[in-house]
């Protein structure tokens, strides 16, 4: 997670270096954390 509230930064992006498996699991690991950032409430 960012320092900054509401701000969930998310890999490189498809092609740039990994890949598209890579994006994938950045958006997937993103994704996690925002529902567990917001899971309380």
């Amino acid at each position: 997670m960012s320092k900054l509230e509401g701000f969930y930064p998310c890999g490189e992006g498809a092609g740039y270096a990994g890949g598209i498996m890579s994006a994938a699991m950045d958006g997937m690991k993103t994704a996690e954390a925002v529902i567990s950032a917001y899971r309380k409430f």
